[in-house]
Formats: C-alpha cells, sequence, structure tokens
C-alpha cells in the first residue's frame, strides 16, 4: 500500500482519536450552514415574492459579502496565525444569525431576513479557509488542535 505498512491497531487509534472526531465535528458544523444556504437560498428569497430568475439573481450579492468575508478572515487568520478563532467566532455567529433567520421566516419579516442572509452566507463561509489552513498544520499526532 503505497510503501507504508499500516497495522489495525494504528487506523483503530486513528479512527478514535479525539484530534480526528474534533475535526469532523467541527467540519460537519461548519459545512452544514455552508450547503444549506447554497440549497435553499434561491428558494427562501423566491418565497418573498420574487420569479426564479430574479431570486437567483438576488442571491449574487450574498455571496459578494461572503466572498469578501472569506479573503478577509483567511487573510486576517494567516495574518495573526490564530486559525482556531477565525474559524469558532464565524461559526457560532453563522448559529446566532441561522436563529435570527427562523425568527425572521416565522413572522414573515422578509427585509430583515433578507439582511440576515448576508451575515449567515457571509460568516459560513468565512471559517471555510482558516479551518482548511488550521487542520493542515497538524501533522504529527502530538500536535495540539487548539493552540
Amino acid at each position: 500500500m503505497c510503501g507504508v505498512d499500516l497495522s489495525w491497531a494504528e487506523v483503530r487509534d486513528t479512527l478514535i482519536s479525539p484530534k480526528l472526531i474534533s475535526i469532523a465535528l467541527i467540519s460537519f458544523f461548519m459545512l452544514v450552514p455552508v450547503y444549506s444556504t447554497a440549497f435553499y437560498m434561491p428558494t427562501q428569497i423566491r418565497d418573498f415574492g420574487f420569479t426564479t430568475l430574479q431570486a437567483n439573481a438576488l442571491t449574487t450579492p450574498v455571496y459578494a459579502v461572503a466572498i469578501a468575508t472569506s479573503l478577509i478572515n483567511s487573510w486576517h487568520s494567516d495574518k495573526t496565525k490564530e486559525r482556531y478563532y477565525h474559524v469558532m467566532i464565524p461559526t457560532f455567529g453563522t448559529a446566532f444569525f441561522f436563529g435570527l433567520q427562523a425568527i425572521a421566516m416565522r413572522y414573515e419579516i422578509r427585509a430583515f431576513e433578507y439582511t440576515v442572509l448576508f451575515f449567515t452566507t457571509g460568516l459560513t463561509w468565512a471559517s471555510v479557509g482558516p479551518f482548511w489552513g488550521w487542520v493542515s498544520r497538524y501533522d504529527s499526532f502530538h500536535d495540539s488542535l487548539i493552540d
């Protein structure tokens, strides 16, 4: 297998390692909002009363903000070498704004709902770049996940 001999004990130790489980959980809670906004945002905007084409066009400014926040957060994460905070703060911010979005959807406050989409999507995408930079630094089992 590519010149590397692995035992079943090493495979088991890897799969139950706290670092791998932590990375999997953080990745899951970070990527669920990424995919849910990508799949449901046009439908959500269409429910405001727009046509399908208009709804898709109205996702463009939301993703422009998401690109900007992603680039700024990734740049600042690289500059300060604080990957943990640049992943976790946007992730918790996303959870907060998803809560606000649910309230806005419940009471049909359309302008507020659309505004919250900017924050939700921007914070969601802001954590993706620093997350992979943070995870890729750890090539040894003895490295700390949070430093």
